[in-house]
């Protein structure tokens, strides 16, 4: 089982470096593309490459009360057993040791 777990641990190290990497090239990739004025590019043998746009807002105190009653009502319903379960999953969670 150690063995396994190492291989898991020196994965995730590599993934978390891809991971990365893979941030940065998107940037550039988006900067480029709108420094040129471009949405999308298309080249056959890789693939499309599209610009999208993702808006996040920021809502009243009004909105975040309703917010909150609806999590407090969602919780209840839980607990007294009214709300079905959808999924149940199970998933491993991993931490790096403290350092």
């Amino acid at each position: 089982m150690e063995k396994t777990l190492l291989e898991f641990v020196t994965l995730e190290a590599e993934f978390k470096a891809l991971e990365e990497k893979r941030t940065a090239l998107r940037e550039k990739i988006v900067k480029t593309l709108e420094d040129k004025g471009i949405e999308k590019f298309e080249e056959p043998t890789l693939g499309s490459f599209k610009v999208a746009h993702r808006i996040t807002y920021n809502y009243s105190d009004a909105v975040a009360k309703l917010q909150e009653k609806v999590k407090i009502a969602k919780t209840k319903e839980e607990q007294k057993g009214v709300a079905e379960v959808k999924s149940d999953t199970s998933y491993l969670v991993y931490s790096e040791p403290k350092k």
